[in-house]
């Protein structure tokens, strides 16, 4: 399998895994497994894909989004993506940071979501620096997933609000426009 067409999987089995599985009809387990056997049965992947191209994809993969599992009741090989989900899973891989393991955080955003962020805070896939140990301390639950991707919930509405950010800059041009 060539490098695009690694990519077409990849973005298809995150798009499958993450939010897509219920719409497609395939069985996803409550800690978001679907088997291998039946992605490969879905009119996206028949035909186009083997079980060789997944296990490729998840070993190769440089941010480890996926994870393989034999399931130990059936043996039947599973997939499922570490992280970023919008649907329901019960993802007992997150380890819950109770102490500031890291003092900053880093993500990384389009300057045109600035403004937004810069009022309102962080909201479910936006990114920017995090001061973690002051959101800590204020009760803001932060997890590590398996593949070291630091994530949380944010406050009750779901934001990281901007008081947590100890800066932003423009990564293009070095930058720094908060605070």
């Amino acid at each position: 399998m060539n490098d695009r067409r690694e990519v077409q999987l990849s973005k298809l089995l995150s798009w499958l895994l993450r939010h897509g599985a219920n719409k497609e009809g395939l069985q996803i387990s409550n800690d978001g497994y679907i088997a291998v056997s039946e992605l490969l049965l879905h009119h996206s992947f028949r035909g186009k894909y083997n079980k060789s191209d997944i296990i490729r994809v998840v070993e190769n993969n440089s941010k480890k989004r996926f994870k393989l599992r034999q399931n130990p009741q059936n043996n039947i090989l599973e997939i499922k993506a570490n992280q970023g989900h919008s649907i329901d899973i019960n993802n007992t891989d997150l380890i819950q940071i109770l102490e500031p393991k890291y003092q900053t955080l880093v993500h990384g955003t389009y300057f045109k979501y600035w403004p937004k962020i810069k009022n309102a805070g962080l909201h479910h896939m936006s990114r920017k620096h995090i001061h973690l140990s002051k959101a800590l301390a204020d009760g803001i639950r932060f997890y590590e997933s398996e593949n070291g991707v630091v994530l949380t919930e944010g406050n009750v509405n779901g934001y990281l609000e901007p008081k947590y950010f100890s800066k932003v800059t423009i990564v293009k041009t070095g930058q720094q426009i908060y605070p």
